[in-house]
Order: C-alpha cells, then structure tokens, then sequence
C-alpha cells in the first residue's frame, strides 16, 4: 500500500506518543494491521541553555516580515453570462471529457503526494 495520509503525532508524557493517520489513498487490497516504526533523536543541547522560568529570561522571538498574496474571488463561480436576454444563468452541466480530465488530475495529485512523501519521509 501507499503511505498513510495525514499523520500527526503528539506527545501526551516524556514516555508516550500518540500517532494518529488516515488510510492510505492507495490501499492495494485490505489493510489488517500497520508497522509502525520509530527512532529516538538526540535532543538539541540548545533548548537546555536557557531557563525560561526566569523572569530575566525571556527568549528572543523574530516574526516573520513576509507578505503572503491571497487571491479574491469577485465573481461568483456557479453562474456565467448567457448570450441570451435573461443574464446570469446556472452553469451547463460537464461533458464526459470534462469529467474523465477531472478524475485524471485527481489520480495525478494522489500519485505526486506519494510520491513526495516517499521522497521526503525516508523510513
């Protein structure tokens, strides 16, 4: 099967993990149990130089000084311009190909998320 989607992992205690993830988009057959591996990671010495309980201590934080674009949506996209006297009408109904080229670009995306999760996370 493929990867699983959407893991998330918290820790609840300094001894306990809580892991939780969706199924994977391509499952190959019945799932009837997961490996779940994991390897501990030094910890960063850094995080030890400090101590934040002190009133005279307080860590430098740096904010981001970026923009970030956000398109509007000016239109409404379910209704189009008819060439008839009534105006605004509903949207015509998709074709087959219409259809057939949506489904294709859904199968892309799933394939390109595996594939860059297989190429990220290396287990």
């Amino acid at each position: 099967p493929s990867i699983p989607l959407d893991v998330l992992s918290a820790s609840n205690s300094s001894s306990q993990l809580i892991v939780k993830w969706n199924p994977p988009s391509l499952p190959n057959g019945n799932l009837s149990y997961y490996i779940v591996r994991w390897q501990r990671q030094p910890q960063d010495s850094y995080l030890y130089r400090h101590n934040y309980c002190s009133k005279d201590k307080i860590p430098i934080r740096k904010y981001a000084d970026g923009t970030i674009d956000v398109e509007e949506v000016t239109e409404n996209p379910k209704t189009e311009v008819c060439g008839g006297e009534k105006g605004p009408c509903c949207a015509c109904p998709k074709t087959e190909a219409e259809k057939q080229a949506e489904k294709e670009e859904a199968e892309y995306r799933k394939v390109f998320e595996n594939f860059l999760h297989n190429a990220i996370f290396v287990p």
